[in-house]
């Protein structure tokens, strides 16, 4: 017998198990997130903001994620929780829409972090 204890979620609704009675994890929020944005850029809907961002170009997307981050950064220093949490939520949406402009999926970011957790801070 094998038995393992994994690093996170094993299901890929970000639950602990793949049999129910546990809810999914925040951090799988931002898969849902990131699906929904991606669906959004497939069927063009007139009335989303999604939509109309993905079409406006990687320019303006990209000016959107660095005024998310400015404001985040000004309510870490000056703000309150409750509005850096606000801005945090902002930015991530869009830092989200900005990957699916360029065809990068968040697994690909989460890859590259634990490639770096892995990686020793120093050779020899």
């Amino acid at each position: 017998m094998i038995s393992a204890v994994p690093e996170g979620p094993v299901c890929h609704t970000g639950s602990k198990t793949c049999f129910g009675g546990d809810s999914p994890s925040s951090a799988s929020f931002l898969h849902t997130l990131e699906s929904i944005i991606s669906e959004r850029g497939i069927s063009g809907s007139s009335s989303s903001y999604t939509t109309s961002l993905l079409k406006s170009g990687i320019q303006k997307i990209a000016q959107k994620v660095g005024e998310e981050a400015v404001e985040t950064i000004l309510e870490a220093v000056n703000g309150s929780d409750d509005r850096l949490i606000s801005e945090s939520a902002d930015l991530l949406y869009h830092f989200l829409v900005l990957l699916n402009s360029r065809n990068i999926t968040l697994s690909m970011v989460e890859a590259e972090l634990s490639k770096r957790h892995h990686k020793p801070l120093f050779a020899g």
